[in-house]
């Protein structure tokens, strides 16, 4: 409820309520004498309140209604060599979900080149279609949705995506907890947080995984490999007196 109003009931009586109804929104207004607002003696002849209100109230059941196509993708920025995942939700003329409609996708590159990628119906879903293109080069790109049933076309959407390197570490340093709890959860490691990085040095642990020593010593200085020469040398001279070679 958004207004309410004093009745003779113990509850509030109401005036203006409004539900989100599918992709739009419907409104009750109960008041059977809301001309009495305009056409009362008390009321100027150019008092325009009025007719702002109905205005305003029919403008706000309008607002944020989506077009018969609407296309999104999973990601509004993204690194270059990374998939952008697209989906469009198509309607026909009474707002109803299409599921026989032919979409496709009109991928328009940085340089100009474009490619068109048949979007194909998602079954969990009613009226949604889904397709994914590779984004390899950086730049932005422009991604117009079309949808037609049989020759007629249902509309068109258009989107945009930014292939560039990740900066968003410049810009939002703020901490994000669920990611850094899944980071630790999937790499073995823990958590901390101001109240309880007290217990970090009792948990620090010394493993030895995924540490490599490089160690760099001359060969001729190891004795290992001096009492090898001397015996390969003593060995062929033995051999030699033995065959009376020497």
């Amino acid at each position: 409820m958004l207004l309410t109003g004093d009745g003779p009931a113990a509850s509030a009586q109401v005036v203006l309520a409004y539900q989100r109804y599918g992709a739009g929104k419907a409104i009750a207004f109960p008041v059977q004498d809301s001309w009495l607002w305009q056409m009362h003696a008390s009321v100027a002849v150019d008092d325009m309140t009025h007719e702002t209100l109905w205005r305003r109230l029919l403008r706000w059941v309008v607002e944020g209604v989506p077009d018969r196509v609407t296309a999104t993708a999973d990601r509004d920025r993204v690194e270059p060599g990374e998939t952008v995942a697209l989906s469009a939700v198509v309607r026909d003329a009474g707002f109803l979900e299409v599921n026989d409609a032919t979409v496709e996708a009109r991928v328009i590159q940085p340089a100009g080149g474009e490619r068109v990628i048949p979007m194909d119906f998602a079954v969990d879903r009613e009226g949604e279609y889904r397709a994914r293109f590779e984004a390899d080069a950086p730049g932005l790109y422009e991604v117009r949705v079309q949808a037609l049933r049989g020759k007629a076309s249902l509309g068109t959407d258009v989107i945009y995506v930014q292939v560039a390197p990740d900066d968003r570490e410049y810009f939002d340093a703020a901490m994000r907890a669920p990611w850094l709890r899944r980071a630790a959860e999937d790499t073995g490691g823990r958590f901390y947080t101001p109240a309880t990085v007290a217990s970090l040095p009792e948990d620090i642990t010394y493993l030895g995984r995924g540490v490599t020593v490089v160690q760099q010593k001359a060969l001729w200085d190891m004795p290992i490999l001096l009492v090898l020469l001397v015996g390969c040398l003593g060995a062929e001279w033995l051999l030699r007196r033995r065959w009376g070679l020497a």
